[in-house]
């Protein structure tokens, strides 16, 4: 079930958005099937060495969909990882709910990718 943080019209007006721009493009079954089995086992980390280039995680401190709390195990497999918990923030955090906080927090990803 989709859920917003803030739900306000805009808000839902966008996620309707988005949820039909993927309907009948045959995302659908690859989307039920994601969602049926989107916890994953085992230990946050993988082998080898920390990976020592620029990364991002960004999460929504209200996300019932996958939370916030287990993203911060991987700082240290990733050493240059900006982190942000973001409020008012679900799991629709780029596309609808914080779009240019996210615009920001990636294009500063990207801009210590290529600098």
């Amino acid at each position: 079930m989709t859920r917003l943080v803030v739900a306000t019209p805009l808000y839902a007006r966008r996620l309707g958005e988005f949820l039909d721009a993927y309907a009948g493009r045959g995302a659908t079954r690859f989307l039920d099937r994601l969602e049926a089995n989107q916890l994953f086992t085992g230990d946050a980390g993988r082998p080898g060495p920390p990976f020592e280039e620029p990364s991002l995680i960004l999460t929504g401190r209200q996300d019932s969909t996958v939370g916030y709390r287990g993203a911060g195990e991987l700082l240290d497999e990733l050493p240059r990882a900006t982190y942000a918990v973001v409020d008012l923030a679900g799991h629709h955090l780029g596309r609808i709910e914080r779009p240019a906080l996210f615009t920001a927090l990636v294009a500063d990803w990207l801009e210590r990718m290529t600098g």
